[in-house]
């Protein structure tokens, strides 16, 4: 079963296999009714947002739209007609999808999920970034996750170390060693001089997992209105969530040392935007 671009002759079969779907997912007649137009494929939109489809004996039985309009690229649907689903159709459209994103020069692959298919896209291995409310009758706190699907080919096995690498300078301020990346994660050392304070930060996407090698300092984080501050000591870990602002800074008698997990693997400068944060950032030259 070889997938093969969708013509705007197909529109009537994507529509009837999405509202089919959808209403196969166990929502309510009247709820599918209302998404109605969100879930037609609109045949002007194939010019800029290809779909591809699958077929079993010259019928349409499954299909995906993408967006290559932005990056990273956006899955715009994927439905798999009742009756066809559990047979592989769906894994076939997203590895289809992330081949094209890949083939682009795309390293994600940008997915907003109905909860009812989170764990078929984390299954092959998306992350989940944010979410978007979308409460429904019964489930007031509903909720859309906002998935990013890491596309890159498998790496070959590495090896790093710090005295090899060129450090770099993050965009909170800290000196960075970036060690080793993956498909789905990236590895790098952080430093804070002694008595420097990093500027505040928000990650847009990614989420980490720090651990801390030497030294001592202390690092805010807030999340929606909740803000903390926990001492950061050898031996300590913490976690940095999607979306989470926060700073850091070094005792002035010596070094911060950390390793950090990146997840999925970092993208670039744009990722961190600058935040308030409750100190002002200060001292330090290069840290080791």
């Amino acid at each position: 079963m070889q997938p093969r671009p969708a013509t705007v002759a197909d529109v009537p079969a994507l529509d009837a296999i999405a509202l089919a779907a959808k209403a196969d997912s166990g929502y309510a007649p009247s709820l599918v009714a209302a998404w109605a137009p969100e879930l037609r494929t609109d045949p002007r939109s194939l010019a800029g947002q290809p779909a591809w489809v699958l077929e079993a004996a010259g019928e349409v039985v499954a299909f995906c739209q993408l967006d290559p309009g932005g990056s990273p690229w956006r899955m715009v649907s994927l439905f798999v007609a009742p009756g066809r689903q559990r047979r592989g159709l769906g894994s076939r459209l997203v590895e289809l999808a992330a081949g094209l994103a890949r083939a682009a020069g795309e390293r994600f692959l940008a997915i907003d999920a109905d909860p009812r298919a989170e764990a078929f896209y984390r299954g092959h291995g998306a992350w989940a970034v944010g979410a978007l409310a979308a409460p429904i009758p019964g489930e007031p706190a509903r909720v859309r996750p906002q998935l990013l699907l890491p596309v890159e080919a498998p790496a070959a096995p590495a090896t790093a170390t710090v005295a090899a690498t060129q450090a770099v300078r993050a965009p909170d301020g800290s000196v960075v060693h970036p060690l080793l990346r993956a498909g789905r994660g990236s590895l790098a050392r952080f430093a804070l001089a002694p008595g420097q304070t990093s500027r505040a930060v928000r990650h847009r996407h990614v989420e980490e997992l720090w651990y801390v090698l030497a030294g001592r300092g202390q690092m805010w984080r807030r999340q929606g209105d909740e803000a903390s501050v926990v001492t950061l000591l050898a031996g300590t870990a913490l976690s940095i969530p999607p979306g989470t602002a926060f700073q850091f800074r070094a005792d002035a008698n010596e070094s911060l040392l950390a390793i950090g997990v990146t997840m999925p693997p970092w993208p670039g400068d744009d990722e961190a935007r600058a935040v308030e944060g409750p100190w002002s950032p200060e001292g330090g030259g290069a840290a080791p």
